[in-house]
């Protein structure tokens, strides 16, 4: 039976409304899994964790700063109280249950607070001389921006069997400090870290780069996802 993944939304700025690229939900599907979308229903997470096999954590706003015991730099962007209670709680929740996580971009600094890491709020105003991590103007989404060096001996080498993967990018935040039973799998040329996995025997995987934007166009993205389904299935 295919494993049933719960995936949890985005919303919007203006209206906040739930927003979901689909390019998530096929990801999910192409790799053999049953995707289920969630609302920020904090009072549910229990029932939802007993109907899913892991949970994907996808991209979106930035993270209210309060949850990293710091205050606002003046540069970040849209955060949404509610969407940040709720996936903080239901990924505290899966780990400690060891329920498979992948979180991609911001899913990834979810998944990094929760455990106890920090973020950089800002990389324009916080670290000097970085390269882009934001795919430039009309620049397709699928395209590769920048490359990233895997550290051997992690789970991400294995899903690759490569030391150095290009990706795209979409980010301003990100990981200042990994969190306690984390390290850091991927790091660009300019030191930021661009993949924690846990350390542990549950899988929890966090990935900067967006894979469900490029795996149409780069086959090799949707590795990752079939890692996780198959997690998932061996939970």
């Amino acid at each position: 039976m295919k494993p049933k993944i719960g995936i949890v939304s985005g919303i919007t700025e203006s209206e906040y409304r739930y927003d979901l690229s689909q390019s998530n939900v096929k990801a999910i599907s192409a790799a053999g899994g049953i995707p289920l979308i969630i609302p920020y229903d904090t009072k549910s997470i229990d029932d939802y964790l007993s109907l899913v096999d892991g949970i994907y954590l996808t991209g979106g706003g930035d993270i209210s700063p309060l949850y990293a015991n710091a205050l606002p730099n003046k540069n970040i962007g849209f955060f949404y109280p509610e969407r940040d209670a709720f996936e903080i709680e239901l990924c505290k929740k899966a780990l400690n249950m060891k329920i498979p996580v992948l979180g991609i971009c911001r899913g990834c600094q979810v998944i990094n607070i929760v455990a106890g890491g920090s973020l950089y709020q800002d990389l324009n105003t916080e670290i000097e001389n970085h390269i882009c991590h934001k795919n430039p103007g009309g620049t397709p989404f699928s395209a590769y921006v920048h490359p990233v060096t895997i550290c051997e001996s992690t789970t991400l080498f294995d899903i690759y069997k490569t030391d150095k993967i290009y990706t795209n990018s979409c980010h301003h935040q990100s990981i200042k400090e990994v969190a306690p039973n984390f390290i850091a799998s991927a790091i660009a040329s300019d030191g930021i870290i661009e993949a924690i996995e846990n350390t542990l025997d549950n899988f929890a995987l966090g990935i900067q780069w967006h894979p469900e934007a490029m795996f149409v166009i780069h086959e090799e993205a949707l590795l990752i996802y079939e890692r996780f389904i198959k997690e998932c299935c061996n939970n």
